[in-house]
């Protein structure tokens, strides 16, 4: 098997991802989710396939196996050790999220290995790929079939799992399709079909802010790079791009600030939340999230099992709730508030193999489930696990931008918008999640740092 059928499996493994998110949390086989084994299937059986027939690249893949292998093993014990019954899962499910992310890095690995060489169409399969997305979520909020995006009743996320990961997947693929969409005009009819459902459903029906945020960014970050390069490089581009793109912008910002949003709404909902006690009707405001409070006070009066917590656990929950209580932190803001419990709970850690290999990405109860996922790297997975699962990635953006600057007069728009998408999927994974620990989200990063490790090939003469 050559390159050319690697990339042909790999392009109907791009549009078979699109209905597989459909399934994510539907159906589970084993304790798996039916979704997550049905996507390693394919990239899994190329890797093997190159593993035997390619002798230079089985060195390689067996050095990252074992490396990930030796980690995976050194966490789960170190998490299995320690397990208590605050924990919100067991070791096999911690399991799991390792398995997504050597998941992520094999199969950035693949993706290059394939399409390094000659020519792709990822950008072209990576279009379908959304367009099967925005079908299907207008599908399903035409036929009545749609689920809300929060519990509350806010926001339409279709038949997907995570109202987060179809706004990350959507604004993350839109950084690429921009300059794809109006680099030539064929099929211009669907191409503006395409943009302007894809961007009415993320400003106004999504309800995330990464949606509505995520996707104006795209508008503007497009925009002004190529306003900035014609600038530097001195040359032509299509005003009429500025033209429409700033009318629409503005009718953006005239219909949300007359109509809203239902990201708004669902700030404007967490507002009122802030303070309040859910349970007890009292004036007294309180600075830290429910359940945390009711945890505290059964830390106080003692009524916590022995061996149901770890001393480091409690020492993180007290320091929280002297840091809110002194700081008036919102009731709402449980990003912060688990965040701040992780730091606490690395801090205390006296192990240095926990400081390493982390302590779990599930040992503490569910609403203590660290959502941001730059740091989970660290205080969850530990030094190590940051480095492995995240430091490539970072590797590759930090080089890319070096390049870019370095030859700031010869690179293209397709080159700032990849550099874009990645610094966006870093930001999204810190602020909100469900980016870099999501399998859906992944496709869009394995693209992204695919077609940015090319574009660096070229600009340093790499045939």
């Amino acid at each position: 098997m050559n390159k050319e059928k690697m990339k042909k499996i790999l392009y109907i493994f791009i549009i078979l991802n699109a209905f597989l998110d459909m399934l994510v949390g539907r159906v589970d086989v084993f304790g798996f989710s039916l979704s997550s084994l049905l996507r390693l299937i394919i990239p899994f059986s190329l890797i093997i396939y190159i593993f035997f027939k390619d002798k230079d690249e089985r060195k390689k893949i067996f050095i990252l196996g074992l490396v990930f292998l030796v980690y995976s093993l050194m966490h789960l014990y170190l998490y299995e050790k320690n397990l208590n019954a605050f924990a919100y899962g067991n070791t096999f499910y911690e399991a799991t999220y390792l398995l997504h992310y050597i998941y992520l890095i094999f199969c950035m690995y693949l993706f290059y290995y394939v399409f390094k060489d000659g020519k792709n169409e990822l950008y072209k399969y990576l279009f379908i790929f959304n367009i099967i997305y925005i079908v299907s979520l207008y599908i399903a909020l035409i036929t009545n079939t749609s689920e809300f995006t929060y519990i509350e009743g806010i926001g339409y996320k279709g038949w997907f799992s995570i109202g987060g990961t179809v706004g990350g997947v959507l604004v993350l693929s839109l950084f690429l399709l921009l300059p794809y969409i109006f680099k030539d005009k064929k099929n211009i009819i669907l191409k503006s079909v395409f943009l302007i459902s894809n961007y009415l459903y993320l400003i106004f029906i999504l309800g995330t802010r990464v949606g509505m945020y995520g996707s104006i960014l795209t508008l503007i970050v497009y925009v002004v790079s190529l306003v900035l390069l014609s600038l530097i490089q001195k040359i032509k581009f299509n005003k009429k791009i500025l033209l429409y793109s700033s009318i629409s912008l503005i009718i953006v910002f005239i219909v949300i600030y007359n109509v809203g949003s239902m990201a708004i709404e669902k700030r404007k909902m967490l507002e009122n939340w802030d303070g309040k006690n859910p349970v007890e009707e009292t004036d007294e405001p309180i600075y830290m999230a429910y359940d945390f409070i009711l945890l505290k006070e059964d830390i106080e009066k003692g009524n916590i099992q022995e061996g149901f917590i770890s001393d480091e656990q409690i020492d993180a929950i007290v320091s929280l709730d002297q840091y809110t209580t002194k700081n008036k932190t919102r009731s709402t803001d449980l990003r912060k508030q688990q965040l701040l419990y992780h730091y606490y709970l690395y801090k205390n850690q006296k192990n240095i193999a926990l400081k390493l290999f982390g302590n779990g990405y599930l040992a503490n109860m569910g609403a203590l489930t660290l959502e941001m996922e730059m740091p989970a790297l660290l205080f969850n997975f530990g030094l190590l696990g940051l480095i492995l699962f995240f430091c490539p990635f970072l590797i590759i953006l930090v080089y890319s931008i070096i390049l870019a600057i370095k030859n700031i007069k010869k690179i293209k728009i397709e080159f700032v918008m990849l550099i874009m998408s990645s610094f966006m999927s870093m930001a999204i994974a810190y602020t909100s999640g469900h980016t870099y620990f999501n399998t859906s989200v992944m496709l869009v990063l394995f693209i992204i740092n695919t077609l940015l490790l090319i574009e660096t090939q070229k600009l340093r003469g790499v045939k």
